[in-house]
């Protein structure tokens, strides 16, 4: 008995560096034309997420009139276990067109051969893209007689491939693969394959794979449905439905055998996931396997048989409304928002006056940013600019990491939990949100961590006070910020992984404080408490910004510093060092 064929739908997900070439191109390339521009993307197989990266949008191809322009170079091969969506992006000028244009009509003008179709308006002065992603394919097949589009069935239950004719379909995906060079195949047949494929792993010199496009090209003007053998390269599979890949090939299949007349009743089909290879560039550009060949374990793959009667009462090319608009958060069809937001402040600093009340008012925005959000980082020029943070930050419980940059050396300071633990700490909830994940393992170590400001003896204070233009030029080499930038992010996945005892998770152990220096290429990793006069995190910094709140930063702006560090008690601790009897009547030199 036949079952309704079900589909696991892809999801976008497109990269910052994605919109920033969008945008470059529409201010230097597209300027006012909403003519359709060539895009890629990429999946892994088993993966429902389809990624779209800068260099997946391809440059306009150069007008008649235009001076022609050498041909670009091949492109280099994807990563082994990845495979190619080609597509289109509209990009309309303004939000009113956006709004206005029939988005079904819209896809179903997209070129048949489109397996991603973008539609999208950027607000350039917003930071603001809304877009739609959609995967084009034919619902089903329209009955004429009732105007209803009849759904694809599968004649009977999937089987799995047996492991000799998986060894065999392994290697012929690989051959091919190797023939194409640019991409790994997500359509491919065999024209001579038998039902059962048993022949194919029997056979010495099995016919080799084709892309879908080269069968369409060679097949017979009246083929039959039953005699290829089909296959494709899915996303996520689960196990009340299949692939996307698998409706957009059934798509082009009904319009291919609708085109040409059909027989027969039953589509063979293979959801194929490729084994992953060693795969390099050898002379010439041309792809070659590896030493080892295999990577891990080998392919996976099942059996479908497809009910494909009805196409046989409706040969017609056309099968009817297109769809394939993926959902956003709403669950339904519709717009989704890359939102950028951009804030402008002035921090108020320790030694720098207060010049402006929009000071105040850029304090309270702070504060709210910090509070709303899960992690902070602080990547800012000076030191005194980190402090105001580092107090909200610890006043908030809040975890903030500190990245700082020499001329080789960086430190990244992941600040402890505030003043104010929780009395028992929660452990981890499968529902817990992201906010709430932090948090805990902000609260896992044994005793507070240091922040950034721990470890002085002074007050922040006016750093650039008496240093020339390039005194106060950040200056580092070419390496230093992209490494500590992504310790950083490294340190902030480790937090979220950590276990109840608080010292090691998942990835390893989460230090407090990493230092690395280039120039002697080594890395150490401490873990230093907090220091209970630092003017930055101690109680009374603490309590002094909740109490007086912007008060406090007036104060301490206005200061040279001694009023923060009588405040913090670091002025009583010096003066308490300066009373220490020194014993300077012990061994010395005229004792030999």
């Amino acid at each position: 008995m036949s079952q309704p064929l079900l589909f696991s739908p892809f999801q976008s997900r497109p990269s910052s560096s994605f919109w920033l070439e969008l945008q470059h191109q529409k201010l230097h390339t597209l300027r006012l034309s909403e003519e359709p521009i060539r895009i890629e993307a990429t999946f892994v197989p088993g993966s429902s997420l389809v990624e779209l990266l800068d260099k997946s949008i391809l440059p306009p191809a150069p007008s008649p009139s235009s001076t022609p322009t050498p041909p670009p170079p091949p492109a280099a091969p994807l990563e082994n276990e990845r495979v190619l969506l080609s597509g289109s992006l509209t990009l309309l000028n303004t939000s009113a067109a956006f709004k206005k244009l029939d988005k079904n009509e819209f896809l179903s003008s997209s070129p048949s051969s489109d397996l991603l179709s973008v539609l999208c308006f950027a607000d350039l002065k917003k930071h603001t893209v809304v877009y739609w992603a959609a995967f084009p394919a034919v619902p089903g097949v329209t009955d004429s007689s009732s105007n209803a589009v009849l759904p694809y069935a599968l004649a009977e239950a999937p089987s799995p491939l047996p492991a000799p004719e998986l060894s065999s379909l392994d290697d012929l995906y690989l051959s091919l693969r190797l023939s194409l060079a640019a991409h790994a195949p997500m359509f491919f047949v065999l024209p001579s394959g038998s039902l059962s494929l048993t022949s194919l792993a029997s056979a010495s010199a099995p016919a080799p794979l084709l892309t879908l496009d080269d069968w369409m090209s060679s097949s017979p003007a009246s083929p039959d449905i039953s005699a290829p053998l089909f296959g494709y390269v899915g996303g996520a599979e689960p196990p009340a439905g299949r692939s996307w890949v698998l409706r957009s090939l059934l798509s082009r299949l009904h319009k291919f055998y609708g085109e040409r007349g059909c027989s027969g009743a039953v589509l063979n089909v293979v959801s194929y996931q490729p084994k992953l290879r060693r795969l390099g560039v050898g002379a010439g550009g041309a792809l070659e396997v590896g030493a080892g060949g295999g990577v891990g374990e080998g392919g996976a793959a099942a059996l479908l048989k497809v009910d494909v009667s009805a196409w046989a009462g409706n040969p017609s090319a056309d099968g009817g409304p297109v769809v394939g608009w993926e959902l956003n958060a709403q669950g339904r069809p519709g717009p989704r928002i890359v939102d950028v937001n951009g804030v402008v402040l002035s921090i108020p600093m320790p030694g720098h006056p207060i010049a402006s009340e929009q000071e105040e008012a850029d304090t309270k925005k702070l504060a709210g940013l910090i509070k709303s959000h899960t992690v902070t980082y602080l990547l800012t020029d000076t030191r005194e600019s980190r402090w105001l943070p580092t107090v909200i930050a610890s006043s908030e419980n809040k975890p903030l990491i500190n990245v700082a940059l020499g001329l080789g050396s960086w430190v990244v300071v992941r600040h402890g939990r505030g003043i104010d633990p929780p009395t028992e700490i929660p452990l981890a909830e499968a529902d817990e949100s992201a906010e709430q994940t932090y948090e805990r393992a902000n609260n896992l170590d044994k005793e507070r961590l240091g922040c950034y400001f721990c470890s002085d003896v002074v007050a922040p204070a006016n750093s650039m006070t008496g240093r020339t233009l390039d005194q106060q030029c950040t200056v580092t080499r070419p390496g230093l910020a992209p490494i500590a930038a992504s310790m950083g992010v490294e340190l902030m996945v480790g937090m979220a992984h950590r276990t109840a005892d608080g010292d090691k998770g998942a990835l390893g152990d989460v230090p407090g404080v990493i230092r690395g220096e280039l120039a002697e290429w080594k890395m150490m990793n401490s873990n230093t408490p907090s220091f209970s006069c630092c003017t930055a995190c101690s109680p009374a910094a603490v309590e002094a910004w909740r109490e007086e709140g912007f008060g406090f930063v007036r104060k301490v702006a206005a200061d040279d510093g001694s009023w923060l560090e009588k405040l913090c008690g670091l002025q009583k601790l010096k003066e308490s060092a300066m009373d220490v009897d020194w014993d300077e009547d012990g061994d010395s030199d005229e004792d030999f």
